[in-house]
């Protein structure tokens, strides 16, 4: 509510949530210093999985070269795999087209505070950096991907587990949603016919994994 809010200008709803935006923003703003100083490099990778339209995607392919701006806080991921599941959600739907940004910062130049808020996130397998308000970025390149499974299954074993991972965070970020149930059944339970292959009979994410599908189908 609050991004789309913000995109928006809802200056009513902004009003009401004006001490949150603030808090919000200074909390950022501490735990940048934090995240700083335990990198290792000035350069930081970090993706967004989103959907757009196909009328939406060729605008955006107009703006390459271009400084954008983002006014709303930007969630990310530092792990590539997660935006995928986020960005092949609902694909079903017609002309909508999956994309995966893929968002490269100078931390010495970046003048918007982003943190790790991983130890803060209910969902801390998301490795999520949120961005403040005004994040500006240049589109240097659009490239066109296939699905991220195929990609997956074209370079490693179809019973590899990561192929298992990329299906149980498609099925966690579906069920958090609330939208489609059934899907996050489908994707838990093939993630743990791959697991049951390609690991140890006693590892910790196979019980996991399967006291969560019991979740998912008390939902259906």
């Amino acid at each position: 509510m609050l991004n789309r809010a913000l995109r928006a200008q809802d200056i009513d709803i902004l009003y009401k949530f004006r001490f949150f935006i603030k808090d919000l923003h200074k909390q950022i703003q501490q735990l940048h210093m934090r995240h700083v100083e335990s990198m290792e490099t000035n350069v930081l990778t970090v993706y967004r999985g989103t959907r757009m339209t196909i009328d939406e995607l060729d605008q955006f392919k107009k703006t390459i070269g271009c400084f954008l701006s983002i006014y709303q806080f930007l969630s990310t991921s530092s792990e590539q795999k997660i935006a995928l599941g986020f960005a092949l959600q609902h694909l079903h739907r017609p002309n909508i087209e999956a994309v995966i940004l893929e968002i490269k910062i100078n931390v010495q130049e970046c003048k918007t505070p982003f943190a790790n808020i991983e130890n803060f996130s209910e969902y801390d397998m998301e490795k999520e950096i949120l961005f403040s308000l005004g994040t500006i970025y240049r589109l240097e390149s659009i490239e066109k991907l296939t699905n991220a499974l195929e990609i997956q299954e074209i370079i490693l074993p179809s019973i590899h587990p990561d192929i298992a991972d990329t299906y149980e965070e498609m099925a966690v970020t579906m069920f958090k949603q609330g939208e489609n149930y059934k899907n996050a059944f489908i994707y838990l339970r093939k993630s743990i016919e791959i697991s049951l292959k390609s690991l140890p009979d006693n590892h910790q994410l196979i019980p996991q994994r399967r006291e969560g599908l019991e979740l998912i189908r008390e939902m259906l």
